[in-house]
């Protein structure tokens, strides 16, 4: 990647960029020596929350549709990256977000489910880590009414499925009965979620069927069907992350986003599951 931009701060300018696991740094100003990088697997970012943005109280910003690092220095942002601009002219902080949301991510006027702001939300990840089993599931739900809190959404985190990337089949040995167990979840109060996260595991079944063409006769639901993100020269890319060696679903290729709907819609349509924890 190549400097593509330098950005000199105004006085008494601060930044914010679109990086989680940055925030402890920002926000940037002219004292900073640090840096940051709007993409995952990049050698400064190991989170997974990030977004090609960088936001200004001096009613400045910088959009690229291309990842991107910076490296702040003497009061100057050196923009690494193959694209990118800089927007000027909307007075402080606040304008300047409204103006890359209207350009870049205009609200559509939709609204998430009143739930998520009236009533508590629970992550079971809280309280069972990764040993996400039916009868743990139930009895964490259980307790929470018994204690007298209010019953609202529940997230089913990581590992109720066979493996990243099987998105229609809970964990056998973990969940033997899934519809039982989300009618009861439902019985007590709550709505469902389950964690999702658009990885595959690289050497798991749904990669296989997925990737090699010479397999789509088994279940028919590849043909000529180009899946994951892609190399330069063509091949998937394998991402190494917490939970291994995975390809990603590109939720910029239309047959990416019907995979993915189709598998969880089937989690809804089976089992009664009410949404997703997208990660």
């Amino acid at each position: 990647m190549e400097k593509i931009m330098q950005i000199k701060m105004l006085e008494g300018e601060y930044w914010w960029a679109g990086a989680v696991s940055h925030g402890h740094k920002m926000p940037f100003n002219e004292t900073s020596d640090s840096d940051a990088s709007m993409f995952t697997g990049a050698k400064y970012c190991g989170c997974d929350q990030f977004a090609p943005i960088m936001v200004s109280s001096k009613g400045r910003y910088f959009w690229s549709e291309k990842p991107f690092e910076v490296k702040v220095k003497d009061g100057v942002i050196d923009v690494i990256g193959e694209g990118g601009r800089l927007y000027e002219g909307f007075d402080n902080l606040r304008g300047a977000y409204l103006a890359a949301c209207e350009a870049h991510f205009p609200f559509d006027g939709r609204l998430p489910d009143r739930d998520f702001f009236t009533t508590p939300q629970y992550n079971t990840w809280i309280e069972l880590g990764i040993e996400q089993f039916q009868d743990r599931i139930i009895k964490y739900a259980e307790e929470i009414v018994a204690n007298g809190f209010k019953p609202g959404i529940l997230m089913i985190d990581g590992g109720w499925q066979e493996e990243y990337g099987v998105y229609e089949f809970f964990n056998g040995r973990k969940v033997p009965e899934p519809k039982k167990m989300v009618d009861r979840l439902h019985e007590l109060g709550f709505k469902v979620m389950l964690w999702v996260v658009p990885l595959v595991t690289a050497d798991g079944q749904e990669f296989s069927m997925s990737y090699f063409p010479y397999l789509n006769h088994l279940d028919g639901a590849c043909g000529d069907k180009k899946y994951f993100l892609r190399t330069d020269d063509g091949n998937v890319a394998i991402l190494q992350w917490w939970n291994g060696f995975s390809a990603i679903l590109n939720m910029c290729n239309p047959d990416d986003v019907e995979f993915l709907d189709s598998k969880l819609r089937k989690l809804t349509d089976e089992y009664g599951v009410d949404g997703f924890k997208f990660d």
